[in-house]
Order: C-alpha cells, then structure tokens, then sequence
C-alpha cells in the first residue's frame, strides 16, 4: 500500500485530504508543516509521494527533500488557493512535480496521484533493470566497449581495463582505434562507413578471432563479437564490442599441436623401425599369395612364414587386439620366436607354447594375439592347423569349399602355460588343393547399412577368384564397394597356401 505524507496548515483541509485519500486504500499520514514531514522522513520512513500546501517554507522542504539520496525521485504535489505566476515559478524551481489549486476537485486529486505513483514505479523498475545492467557490465569478465558511428569510445567495463592496461579516462572519448594494431586500425574506420552506407557487415554481427594490442604495445588474441544497439528510432547510432581474450586457448593448441608434431615424428621412426625389421625376417613365400590392407601404415595383421629342417612349411597369421603401433610392437618378439625356433627345428605346439607363455608374461590382459598356425608336410601332404580364436580355415578342392575348420581355443597371452592347449587339427591334402587363412577385417567389413559382408560372400568370391586364377586384389575392390562410404575398422589380412604337386610315390 503507497504512504503519502500530507502537510496542510489547515487542520480541516488537511483532515479532509487525509480522509479522501485513506477511502482511496493509501496509507496516509497528516502533518502541520513540511518541516514536520522532513523529520518524518529522516527518522521513520520515506513515502511514496508528499503533498504540501504552498508557501516558501515548503518549497525549501521540497528543495532539501530532493537533494537527499532517498528523495531525488520522490513526487511532490503543491496545492494553492491562489495562481500566481511568481509561486507556480517557484514551485517548479523548487522541484515540485504537480501544481492543484482550490477549490480542490477530488477527481483530479485522484488522477493526479494515481499518474505519479505509476510513474515513480515505471522509474523505480527501469533504475533496477538500468543498476542490473550495469552490475552485469561492470562484472563481466569480457572487455565489453560501447562506441558510437565515429569510433568513438562512449563507455567501457571493468574487465576492459583489466585486459588492455588503459584506465578508463585515457579511453572514454578516444577512437577504439588505440586498441587494434595496424592495418586494422586505420581500416576500423572505413568498416564502420561501409557498414553504415550499405548495410555489408565484415564483422558486425559475426563473431571472429582478431589481434588486440596492450597498451605496453603488446599483441594478444581475442574473439570479437560486434552488434548494433537498439536504441530506437533517433540519428545516434551505437555499437557494443565484447572481446574475449584467448591468449591461453591459442598457447595451450599451439603446445598441443607441438606435441603432436613431435609424437607423429616419433611415429614415424617407429614405423620405419618396424618396417624395416619385418623387411628383415626370414619370410618364405614360396606357395603363398597373400593380400595385405592395414588400417594405419603400421598393421597390427602379422603374418610370418619359415621350414624346418625336415622339410615341414610353418605359416602363422596372427591379428593383435586394436590395431597400429600399440599391436605391432609386439610383432617383433612374436617374429623372433617363430623363425628362431622354426629354423632349428621344433614343432608347433613348442612353439606356440613358447609365444603363449612370453606374451602372458609380457604383455596386459587388455592385449592379446588371435592366430592360426599351420604346418605342411609336403612330402606326405598333410596339414595341421592351430586356430586359436580366428576365423574357419578354408580348404578348397576343385573349386569348391569342402572344409572348415574352427577355432578351437582363446587367443595367445590369455591363458597360463599350464592351462594353455598347443595341439591342432591334422587332414589330409591333395593336389591342386588350396588352404585359405584369414583375419576377421575381412568378414566383419560393415556396409552403410551395418549389414556384415560375412563368410557366405567371402566363400563365393574366392572360389571364383581361385577357380578362375584372378588376383586375390579383386577382394579388395569387392570390399571397397559393400562399405560404400563406410571407414575400413580393421587390419585385412588373407594368405593361400596351394598345393601345386602330388606326393611322391
């Protein structure tokens, strides 16, 4: 409920104003003088509106009402029983918001307070949003510039001065042109022409990465965002800048993208290494048409090949969890203990027991070898096949698939020595004959649909591949086609081992 103070040296008119004003639901309060509401208002509470009658005395009440804090916006409505040019004059000067004269029309006292009151809160309200605004301004942890269509800097915030090392009287009234380094700073200027004769924003409106200049002539990123204000329909045009200092950001990329530079150097070296030591192995590829596509340039796919003594064709193809650098690192002890222990002799349950048991040793439970050794009798034409968690072994004979053998067992590395099975699958060959080892980044290639290409179609395509003696590089093509715009997700490896002769007799 609004508190008016009503100061009337007639007891019965200040009684009757005092009465028609409490009948209108306002708190309201009559005193003898306007020194008497001075007081009041010191020491109690300061109302909403004051209403005095007129004489000199109330005027410097309203004069020294309006220069306190709490009374600059208070309204204050005079009432006379005489219209003199000199009183309304004063009146005014002192401050006084409305002028009644008597005899008193209740309507118009009515209106008169209802039009004050709302105006006083439609004030109130915009100095609450104005003190918001500005508390957000001055908080802000932006540098947030406000110039006009010159360039002119009209105001600024804290953070400003913060950012740029200014105080705010070297900028308030200066060009914001101090703030940009050249050639931007002579051209500031002609963008803000060019904007305001054709309506073309080069940075209004869209936000972009500049260099700002420190006031010690220093130069440091930030991202500038420009708008228009909307301040109506008048001539002034203004336009606020908040700048976003991204010093930090841009240091910690450039840091990044050193490290990144030096781990891709670092990368590099590795690959050659591991290139050249795979250069180096003692592969035998006689028999064998293989087909290669990795991921990355370093696979994680190992395929290594080798005789014994005696004469037996040892060919292991092994796929490492993941692929790239972290699966082929461990190529290499792979690689030796195959050809080492090949050349001098030992079977392949020695030697997959001996892999088995280093990688557990070695390696972490998240990395393990899935493979598929095979020894050939070529005397006797007889194979063995180790799959330990790999895809069937395919033998093909007269054109057709006739058998498939599964995997049996767990990758390599998973299972101790004790637990560990070493023992494979021996059958029969005959001439002509071709045995086909694969890794599953062949199966498990995904077309757009998600749907697998799977051993059916792999099955087809190599009986007509090694029926009609194509190139094992058809499968690559056939691959490319069902992914479509898919990524290739793993290692592919394949090898065929053909049987070219007949036993002797």
């Amino acid at each position: 409920m609004p508190t008016i103070l009503v100061a009337n040296r007639s007891e019965p008119e200040r009684n009757m104003v005092v009465d028609f004003l409490n009948g209108l639901d306002y708190r309201t309060f009559g005193f003898q003088n306007g020194n008497e509401i001075l007081a009041y208002c010191r020491e109690t509470a300061t109302p909403d509106l004051i209403i005095l009658d007129a004489n000199l005395q109330n005027f410097d009440v309203c004069r020294e009402i309006h220069g306190t804090p709490w009374g600059k916006q208070l309204p204050v409505i005079i009432i006379t029983g005489i219209e003199q040019d000199f009183e309304i004059e004063d009146a005014f000067v002192a401050g006084v918001d409305e002028f009644l004269s008597k005899p008193l029309n209740w309507v118009v006292i009515r209106q008169r307070i209802r039009v004050l009151l709302e105006r006083t809160q439609a004030q109130q309200a915009q100095q609450e949003v104005e003190q918001l605004f500005r508390s957000v301004f001055d908080t802000a942890v932006d540098a947030i510039i406000i110039i006009n269509s010159e360039g002119i800097i009209q105001s600024l915030n804290h953070a400003t001065t913060q950012m740029f090392g200014y105080s705010k009287e070297e900028l308030v009234g200066r060009t914001v042109n101090r703030l940009m380094p050249e050639p931007w700073s002579s051209e500031h200027d002609h963008y803000l022409q060019n904007y305001l004769q054709t309506g073309r924003a080069q940075i209004i409106g869209i936000g972009r990465e500049v260099t700002a200049r420190h006031r010690n002539g220093q130069l440091f990123p930030a991202r500038l965002a420009v708008s228009q204000l909307p301040i109506g329909s008048g001539k002034k045009i203004l336009f606020t800048g908040i700048l976003h200092d991204v010093s930090q950001r841009v240091r910690i990329e450039n840091q990044l993208r050193q490290q990144n530079d030096r781990m891709e150097e670092e990368r590099q070296i590795i690959q050659d290494i591991l290139r050249r030591m795979h250069r180096a192995a003692p592969y035998e590829g006689a028999g064998l048409r293989l087909l290669e596509k990795p991921v990355e340039e370093t696979s994680g796919d190992l395929l290594l090949s080798s005789s014994r003594p005696n004469g037996s064709k040892h060919i292991f193809l092994g796929d490492f969890t993941g692929h790239g650098l972290s699966a082929a690192l461990v190529g290499p002890l792979v690689t030796d203990i195959f050809y080492t222990m090949t050349k001098k002799g030992f079977a392949p349950d020695q030697i997959l027991s001996e892999i088995n048991r280093q990688l557990h040793n070695k390696l972490p439970a998240s990395l393990f070898l899935a493979g598929c050794f095979l020894e050939l009798d070529p005397v006797h034409q007889r194979l063995l096949v180790w799959n330990g968690a790999f895809p069937e072994v395919k033998i093909m004979r007269q054109g057709a698939i006739f058998a498939r053998i599964p995997s049996h067992t767990l990758p390599l590395g998973i299972l101790t020595p004790t637990q560990f099975d070493p023992n494979g699958i021996t059958l029969d060959l005959k001439k002509d004959d071709h045995v086909i080892v694969f890794t599953d980044g062949i199966i498990e290639t995904r077309s757009p649909t998600e749907e697998m290409f799977g051993d059916a179609r792999l099955e087809k395509l190599l009986e007509e591949i090694l029926t009609e003696d194509r190139t094992l590089e058809e499968i690559i093509s056939r691959l490319t086609t069902f992914r479509g715009d898919m990524p290739q997700e793993d290692d592919i490896t394949l090898a065929v081992l053909s049987l070219t002769s007949a036993p002797p007799q």
